[in-house]
C-alpha cells in the first residue's frame, strides 16, 4: 500500500474508504495545472439555468477547463471584457438580450474566440448568425461538449498562430 506522503509528491493523494482502506485518487486538474505551470482552456459558460450552470461548470472543471459563467448577456458582456476567455457557450433562449444578440455582440467587439450554441431553439434562427463554433442540441452529453471544445480551442489557436 502507498502511502499518502508519497502519493502526495507525484500529484495524487488518497481517501480512506471503509470498504477499501486508502484509495488514491488524483488531484483536480486545476489544481495539478496551476502547480506545473500549465495553461488551462477558459469555458464561458452562458445559460439562465443555474442548475445547468453549476452541472456545466463541474463536469467542464472535471475535464480539465477553468470555467466562467453568466445567467444573461449583459453579465456575458462584462466578463467577457474581464477575463481571458478562450470559448463561450451560450443558450440562445437568454433573457433580455437573445443568445445571437449576445454572438453579435460579442464578434463586432472584436472577439474571435470560438462560440458553441447550445440550445433547443430552431437551428435555422442559429444558423443565420455568422460565427466560429457549433451547434448542440439540449439535452446534451458533456462529454460530447468538452470534446468540442478540446477540438474548436485547437483548431482555434492552430488558426492564430498560422
Amino acid at each position: 500500500m502507498l502511502r499518502k506522503s508519497a502519493l502526495k509528491a507525484v500529484g495524487v493523494t488518497a481517501i480512506r474508504n471503509k470498504a477499501l482502506g486508502m484509495v488514491p485518487y488524483r488531484y483536480p486538474f486545476e489544481l495539478f495545472a496551476s502547480n506545473h505551470g500549465l495553461a488551462m482552456t477558459s469555458v464561458l459558460v452562458v445559460d439562465d439555468d443555474p442548475f445547468f450552470r453549476e452541472v456545466a461548470k463541474r463536469q467542464l472543471e472535471h475535464q480539465g477547463f477553468q470555467v466562467f459563467d453568466a445567467g444573461n448577456g449583459e453579465e456575458t458582456i462584462k466578463i467577457f471584457g474581464e477575463e481571458s476567455i478562450d470559448i463561450v457557450v451560450l443558450d440562445y433562449m437568454l433573457p433580455g438580450m437573445k443568445g445571437d444578440e449576445v454572438a453579435r455582440r460579442l464578434i463586432s467587439s472584436g472577439a474571435t474566440c470560438p462560440i458553441i450554441f447550445v440550445s433547443g431553439a430552431d437551428p435555422e434562427i442559429l444558423a443565420a448568425i455568422d460565427f466560429n463554433g457549433e451547434l448542440m442540441a439540449k439535452p446534451l452529453s458533456f462529454d460530447r461538449l468538452g470534446a468540442a471544445i478540446r477540438r474548436l480551442t485547437q483548431t482555434d489557436s492552430e488558426h492564430q498562430a498560422s
